[in-house]
C-alpha cells in the first residue's frame, strides 16, 4: 500500500515537471497564432501546435490527479479542502525535505472543474519551496472574504525588490540557475487566475519572503472560465 503511494506521489511529481516545457510550448503557439503578420500555413500550424498542448497539459491535469488520495476521479464536485490536499501530495513529492503548513480552517467551498484551482496551487507552493531553503516553511492560508475566496501562500524566502517584483508575471523572466530553468510559474498562475476572473498579487521584502495571494470570485452556481464555485 506504502509502495503504492510512493509511485503516485512520483507519477504526480514527474506530469508537473513535464507540465512546465508543454507551457513554453502552448504560450509561444497563443504568440504565434495572436501575431497578425502570420497567415496560411504558418499560422494553422502555429494553432494546430496551440491545441494539441492544451490537450496534452489536460492529460498531465488527470496524470497529477493520480497523485492524490484513492478517491475517484469523477466526483461531481470537489471541496476546497481535497483540493489543498491533492496539492499538498505534489508539491511533498516534489521537495520532500521542505515543510508545508496547512493552516485551518478551511473555508467550506465546493467546486466544479477544480483542477484550475490545483494547478494553481501547485504552481504557487513549488515557486515558493524553489525560493526557500528546506528548513524553511511554507503557509498556506484560505478564507472567504467577501464575495471573494482568497488564498495566501507564504514564504520566508530571499524576497525580491520591486524590480524584479514588477516582472515577475512575465514568462521566461526567472532570476534563478538553470536549476528550474523555465520561468513559467508565476506567469502561468496569472493567466489562470484571470481566466477565473480572479488576481493574483505578490507582497515582498528583500531578505524577508514573499506573499502570494489569490483572490477568486465567488459566484454561487455560476459558471466562470473552467470553475463554478459556490459556499457550501
Amino acid at each position: 500500500m506504502g509502495q503504492n503511494r510512493e509511485s503516485k506521489v512520483a507519477l504526480a511529481g514527474w506530469a508537473h515537471d513535464l507540465s512546465k516545457p508543454l507551457q513554453v510550448i502552448g504560450h509561444y503557439a497563443r504568440r504565434l497564432v495572436d501575431d497578425d503578420n502570420l497567415s496560411g500555413e504558418v499560422l494553422m500550424l502555429a494553432r494546430e501546435i496551440e491545441e494539441l498542448s492544451e490537450g496534452a497539459l489536460r492529460v498531465v491535469d488527470r496524470l497529477m490527479e493520480c497523485g492524490r488520495s484513492d478517491t475517484p476521479h469523477d466526483l461531481p464536485s470537489q471541496g476546497l479542502r481535497e483540493v489543498v490536499t491533492r496539492a499538498e501530495v505534489v508539491v511533498r513529492g516534489l521537495h520532500p525535505d521542505h515543510v508545508l503548513r496547512v493552516y485551518e480552517p478551511i473555508p467550506l467551498v465546493r467546486m466544479e472543474g477544480s483542477n484550475r484551482l490545483f494547478s494553481i496551487l501547485v504552481n504557487l507552493v513549488d515557486n515558493a519551496m524553489i525560493a526557500c531553503e528546506a528548513w524553511q516553511p511554507i503557509q498556506l492560508y484560505a478564507r472567504v472574504a467577501g464575495a471573494c475566496l482568497v488564498v495566501d501562500v507564504v514564504d520566508a524566502g530571499g524576497g525580491m525588490s520591486d524590480q524584479v517584483r514588477e516582472c515577475a508575471f512575465r514568462p521566461y523572466f526567472s532570476t534563478r540557475n538553470a536549476q528550474r530553468p523555465t520561468g513559467l510559474g508565476l506567469a502561468e498562475c496569472h493567466r489562470l487566475i484571470e481566466e477565473c476572473g480572479g488576481e493574483l498579487s505578490l507582497e515582498s521584502v528583500e531578505g524577508q519572503g514573499t506573499r502570494a495571494s489569490v483572490r477568486l470570485p465567488l459566484w454561487g452556481d455560476a459558471w466562470i472560465p473552467g470553475a463554478s464555485w459556490s459556499i457550501a
